[in-house]
C-alpha cells in the first residue's frame, strides 16, 4: 500500500471525527469517548496532514507564491503562536489558570475573596441574607 493511497483518505476521515467531536466539546457535551477521539484522532490526522505534504510538497510550496493563501497560512502560524500565551494574568500549563473549569475555578476563588456587601450586590440579596445563608 502506497502513502497516496491512505494520506488523503485518513485526512477525511480524522478531519470529520476531530471537527464533530470539536463542536460537541464546545457546547460543553463531554464524554471519555469523545475527549478520547478529539485528541487521538487529531494526533492521526496529524500524521496524515504530514504524509499528505510530503506527498505534495511542491504544489505547497506554490501555495507559498500567492499572497492570500500565503496570508492565510501564515495568519494561522501567528494564531499559534499566540495561543502559547498566558492571558488575563493565568498561570502556565498545568496550573490553575488552564484547563477545564479553569474560568469557574477563578471565578469562585474570586467569589470566597469577596467582601460580603459584594456577594449581597451580585446575589440580589441584603448583606445580612448573605451571611445567615453562608452560615447555614
Amino acid at each position: 500500500m502506497t502513502l497516496r493511497t491512505w494520506a488523503t483518505p485518513l485526512i477525511t476521515a480524522t478531519f470529520v471525527v476531530t471537527a464533530v467531536s470539536g463542536v460537541m466539546l464546545f457546547f460543553h457535551m463531554r464524554s471519555s469517548l469523545i475527549t478520547f477521539s478529539h485528541i487521538w484522532l487529531g494526533l492521526a490526522m496529524l500524521a496524515a496532514v504530514v504524509a499528505h505534504l510530503w506527498l505534495n510538497w511542491r504544489p505547497f510550496l506554490m501555495y507559498l507564491k500567492r499572497p492570500i493563501p500565503a496570508a492565510i497560512m501564515a495568519s494561522g502560524l501567528v494564531i499559534v503562536a499566540l495561543s502559547f500565551m498566558p492571558l488575563n494574568g493565568a498561570q502556565g500549563a498545568g496550573e490553575e489558570g488552564h484547563g477545564p473549569g479553569a474560568s469557574m475555578r477563578q471565578v469562585m476563588s474570586a467569589m470566597g475573596n469577596a467582601r460580603v456587601e459584594t456577594l449581597a450586590e451580585l446575589s440580589g440579596k441584603t448583606p445580612e441574607a448573605v451571611i445567615a445563608a453562608l452560615e447555614a
